[in-house]
């Protein structure tokens, strides 16, 4: 029997143990048994005919945070040995470490439990205690001791523990690994115990729930017949059934009984119950049938779980090996190598940054084609687009018009026109008076094109911070150092582009053009006038049927409207001024877009990179073997971060040479 067990038990359990040490359940879940029930319904008792501990036990909550005890056989007339500590990272108290008694554990269940609680005995911590335990009474066996079912907060007790609880509850049922132990004791209803609920919630098919119940020395009289037919499965069934254990009084507790001595008067209240004792062949009652289906269940869960958890592991390698990768590699002590490593990052970020510019989306790097947020050249595109829809938003609109903004503008057009007459003869459109609209409408350019100048320079400031924080985020230092060049370059690049679109503007001001394209939009706008007038004619005339007065009638129209559109008068003057404006302003205006673009795009991708080009080789080169230490100096977050991974990594190729070495060993 021994033989069997350490043949097709043992290794599994120990391929458990040994995975829980290297603390691999923080990547995937392992096969595990959880105790769960309400409070005070006789968890810790349950634990304690176990595995011989006798835990703290009482009303209220007892259990203050989560215990794993792992238990180990030792060959007969071995030494009891124990070890006990808290599973984090930080320091261990001083009462952590090995015990040498069943007492002395006892003592520092108490101590760290109020520990991890701040000392308080209402307070709840997530923070796990692991007890190991070895001696030849120990089953093979690790469990998980949770606090118990929270309904109410008690007098003094902060009422967001029963939150705590019931999520730390949920968070080990869910978990498709987890044994569900669930306690229930004899003298409460079956119907009403919570944990029975929850269990079918998550576990619909019962593969991982066993019942136990407690206190049945504590069953009504006439009760009995219920309880038995709850161990017989037929009220409240579950698929893998109930088991019954008593509990140890507080009284036996307090006379010092021995665990041997628990045991044996479980066995003989069984054997002498005037009702269970009839059930004996259940093979139900008692801590010893217990312990081989909860080992028999879990080994069976871990033999099933093994290619998942292989499975997983393998990816979770992967993305760690990959999230390692991006990290790139340790910095070398070495200066010339450091030196390399400047000259390397800041020629690619110049690369990227010329390419982003231009529009070129193939750089060395690919991070253009995986980051279109850094592509500077289509944000100076949406830039130049605003620039057009604000400029064409701000054409004058003259004609006489119903529209009463239009013929405000029309007759202030008018107005203007009187005040700023000079010497010209009547009929004649003065050059003066136009010059005079032309240079207030470029004036209102101004503004658009400032806002278009401080869009390309956020926009440049923007891409080249993300895509040097992007090449340099394990270096801080010389990300910094390169920003501030960066970023000096492009204050002195937004003046000088500051002084150039003022001159493009002051050049506006002074109307002037060759192209003959400016008859042509004249003509146009004149024709479309008449085209205008013309329909209008045409549809008050109708189908009438008499021809002559049809002509006669579309004559009286069309010559009043040449006479007021062109006639040699004040309204027709201000007409042909509006045409001639609105006319040159077309002109002028796409001149202007298109000046500043070309402009914007000179200065960012040829005069500004070629500075960029020069100032940061030049720093690269002359940079000094005593300062490129400090300039290297690798980023602390991404040190750890680091460090971490390759701890990850390591734990994770160890987790998996372990399964490996188990599963040849079975084959």
């Amino acid at each position: 029997m021994e033989s069997t067990f350490n043949r097709d038990v043992r290794p599994f359990l120990e391929l458990i143990d040994k995975l829980q040490q290297f603390g691999i359940q923080a990547e995937v879940s392992l096969p595990q048994i959880a105790v769960m029930g309400d409070q005070s319904s006789g968890k810790s008792s349950v634990l304690q005919s176990i595995c011989g501990i006798p835990f703290p036990r009482g009303s209220g909550l007892v259990t203050r945070c989560p215990t794993q005890v792992i238990m180990s056989r030792a060959a007969p007339g071995t030494k009891w040995t124990g070890d006990i500590r808290i599973n984090w990272d930080a320091k261990q108290p001083n009462c952590s470490g090995p015990v040498d008694s069943i007492e002395e554990l006892c003592e520092k269940i108490t101590i760290l439990t109020d520990f991890v609680t701040g000392s308080k005995s209402t307070s709840f911590s997530e923070d796990c205690l692991i007890i190991r335990i070895s001696s030849p009474d120990s089953p093979d066996l690790t469990i998980v001791d949770l606090p118990g079912i929270v309904r109410t907060s008690t007098q003094g007790q902060d009422f967001t523990v029963i939150a705590q609880v019931n999520q730390l509850i949920e968070r080990y049922i869910a978990q498709s690994n987890t044994i569900i132990l669930a306690v229930v004791p004899c003298n409460q209803d079956i119907a009403t115990v919570d944990i029975l609920e929850r269990a079918s919630i998550v576990d619909p098919t019962g593969s991982r729930t066993i019942g136990v119940l407690t206190k049945p020395d504590l069953i009504g009289p006439g009760s009995e017949e219920e309880v038995v037919s709850v161990l017989r499965n037929i009220k409240k069934p579950l698929k893998l059934g109930y088991f019954m254990l008593k509990n140890t009084s507080q009284k036996q507790l307090n006379d010092g009984i021995t665990t041997q001595q628990a045991w044996q008067d479980e066995a003989q209240f069984f054997a002498n119950h005037e009702i269970f004792k009839h059930y004996q062949s259940m093979n139900v009652f008692g801590r010893d049938h217990l312990v081989s289906s909860l080992t028999r269940l879990l080994v069976e869960r871990i033999r099933l779980s093994l290619p998942e958890i292989q499975k997983d592991l393998t990816q979770i390698l992967s993305q760690t090996t990959s999230e390692l990768t991006q990290l790139g590699p340790e910095l070398p002590k070495d200066c010339r190598e450091l030196k390399s490593i400047v000259v390397r990052s800041i020629s690619s970020y110049c690369e990227v940054l010329r390419h982003s510019s231009r529009g070129e989306y193939r750089d060395s790097c690919g991070m253009l084609a995986r980051e279109h947020s850094l592509r500077l050249h289509f944000l100076l595109q949406q830039a130049f687009q605003s620039l057009q829809n604000n400029i064409s938003a701000l054409r004058p609109a003259y004609s006489s018009s119903s529209n009463a903004a239009i013929q405000s503008c029309f007759d202030r057009l008018g107005e203007d026109m009187k005040t700023q007459r000079g010497r010209e003869l009547p009929g004649f459109v003065s050059s003066q008076v136009f010059a005079g609209f032309i240079m207030d409408l470029v004036e209102g350019w101004r503004g658009v094109v400032d806002d278009c100048r401080v869009e390309v320079i956020r926009c440049a400031r923007d891409v080249s911070s993300r895509i040097s924080a992007s090449l340099m985020s394990g270096y801080p230092e010389l990300h910094s150092l390169i920003l501030k060049i960066t970023s000096s370059l492009l204050e002195s690049t937004s003046d000088h582009l500051d002084s150039q679109l003022e001159a493009l503007l002051q050049r506006e001001q002074d109307p002037f053009t060759s192209q003959e394209v400016l008859l042509q939009l004249v003509n146009n706008i004149r024709c479309s006038s008449f085209d205008s007038v013309l329909r209008s004619v045409l549809d008050e005339v109708g189908d009438k049927g008499d021809m002559l007065a049809v002509r006669e009638m579309v004559k009286i129209r069309l010559g009043e409207w040449y006479m007021t559109r062109h006639g040699v008068n004040s309204t027709g003057n201000q007409q042909e001024m509006a045409t001639l404006i609105q006319a040159y302003w077309d002109i002028a205006s796409r001149r202007l877009v298109d000046n500043v673009c070309m402009c914007v795009e000179n200065e960012l991708s040829q005069h500004l990179m070629s500075e960029l080009d020069s100032r940061c080789m030049l720093f690269g080169v002359a940079l000094e073997d005593e300062n490129i230490q400090e300039l290297m100096c690798e980023d602390p977050a991404v040190s750890k971060k680091r460090e971490a991974l390759r701890a990850r990594m390591d734990m994770i190729r160890r987790s998996l040479d372990a399964i490996q070495t188990a599963c040849a060993k079975r084959s």
